[in-house]
């Protein structure tokens, strides 16, 4: 498992991380070893979460009217390629896809972005928006 920075080391260092983020995950509820579609559905958890913390906090601020509907959230995900994949695939329809992971992850190029979009506030359905990093604008 690599050895990451800890919130101290990283505003030592002078990024601007919040300081009172608290870690969808602990690091060690990670499994050294996991299948495919263990790795699909810990991506898909984890996502969802951060989605629905995000959600929570943009409804609370338009009952408090310091946001009307009319704003957008935008929230970034900075992870490997095959997050990309394990990420979205069950947002937007999709059906995990274990055995073909591998393939899958092969055809990501290199700082590849995946822009997926929210259809309707009722429902969890999500569309991508922008594919590829040198695909189409949205």
């Amino acid at each position: 498992m690599p050895q990451f920075m800890t919130k101290t080391e990283l505003l030592e260092n002078k990024y601007p991380i919040d300081k009172y983020y608290h870690e969808q995950m602990n690091i060690d509820e990670i499994g050294q070893i996991e299948t495919e579609l263990e790795f699909y559905e810990r991506s898909h958890s984890v996502t969802s979460t951060i989605l629905k913390m995000h959600e929570n906090e943009f409804i609370s601020q338009i009952q408090q009217e310091q946001l009307t509907i009319q704003h957008n959230i935008h929230i970034l995900f900075i992870a490997h390629a095959p997050s990309l994949e394990t990420c979205t695939r069950k947002l937007c329809g999709g059906k995990f896809r274990p055995f073909q992971l591998a393939n899958v992850i092969r055809n990501v190029d290199y700082l590849t972005m995946t822009v997926i979009e929210k259809t309707d506030n009722n429902c969890d359905k999500w569309i991508f928006r922008r594919n590829s990093f040198y695909g189409d604008e949205f």
